[in-house]
């Protein structure tokens, strides 16, 4: 069965780049893609007759405008307009046509920058709200499918949830998966080759977590990096040979009420690539 994207654009320069991404991935899984935007009137109170006006132009905009490329490239889609708050409309018109997948750039008009701050408040919000996967798309980003994916893991349920995401994606995409842990052992005087070390352990934690997708004939090497987990996860993905970095909304760490980690936000703030947010399944 193929896969429901949901492309959210404003029309900026970040989000068209982010519609052209997720045009290329819901063609590849042989699914639904929806490009969904939010208009919200500019002022609280506007005559009916006005009001509908500028929805009608908000409507012709997101169709004959921001769909172009997609019509141009015969990409399959449909163009929903939503009223009110992005950050209410697109989590609920998600859950109510079961999406499987949300795709959007890091940052909508007025933002240039591409790393640090400047997420922008949309993508920030849903990073920390939405219970679904949600793909971050930095600008410049190629419009090609993903033929390498790094997936972070380290044994909690959200990691484990990313690499059942890669299990489900990757043999759609054809894509290798690196799966790797990252950690800053304690200092050890064994040698790594000692089975009772931090290392072969992690080595063979690797090998459990990366089973399943090994069942899928996924193509699947491992990395264990002595590194703080959000650094060494960036240095795996902005490689230059990386072209999508999938994490769980949160690790082993933290609080556990909060839905997006430290080492989540980091990966969102700074990777060169596309990011993948998977929270655990509800």
């Amino acid at each position: 069965m193929g896969k429901h994207v949901l492309a959210a654009t404003d029309g900026s320069a970040t989000a068209q780049g982010a519609l052209g991404w997720a045009g290329s991935v819901s063609g590849a899984t042989g699914g639904e893609l929806s490009v969904v935007a939010v208009w919200q009137p500019e002022f609280s109170e506007m005559d009916p007759v006005c009001y509908a006006e500028h929805l009608a132009a908000a409507r012709r905009r997101l169709e004959d405008d921001w769909c172009a490329t997609l019509r141009a490239a015969d990409v399959r889609h449909e163009a929903v307009l939503l009223e009110g708050d992005p950050r209410q409309a697109i989590p609920a018109w998600a859950a109510e046509h079961d999406v499987d997948l949300v795709v959007m750039g890091p940052h909508g008009r007025g933002r240039d920058h591409r790393h640090g701050a400047y997420v922008g408040s949309v993508t920030t919000f849903l990073a920390h709200n939405l219970h679904r996967p949600l793909v971050s798309v930095p600008p410049g980003v190629p419009i090609r499918l993903p033929e390498r994916i790094v997936v972070g893991v380290d044994g909690s349920a959200p990691s484990l949830q990313a690499i059942e995401w890669c299990v489900d994606y990757a043999p759609l995409l054809g894509a290798k998966v690196t799966v790797v842990f990252a950690e800053r052992p304690f200092a050890e005087w064994g040698p790594r080759s000692d089975v009772r070390s931090w290392y072969q352990r992690a080595q063979h934690s690797l090998q459990e977590w990366s089973a399943p997708l090994a069942v899928r004939s996924v193509t699947v090497d491992t990395r264990i990096i002595e590194h703080e987990p959000g650094v060494a996860l960036l240095e795996a993905a902005n490689d230059g040979m990386t072209d999508l970095l999938v994490v769980g909304t949160r690790g082993r760490g933290g609080f556990t009420d909060l839905l997006l980690g430290s080492t989540a936000l980091k990966v969102l703030h700074h990777s060169d690539v596309p990011v993948v947010l998977v929270p655990v399944a509800s």
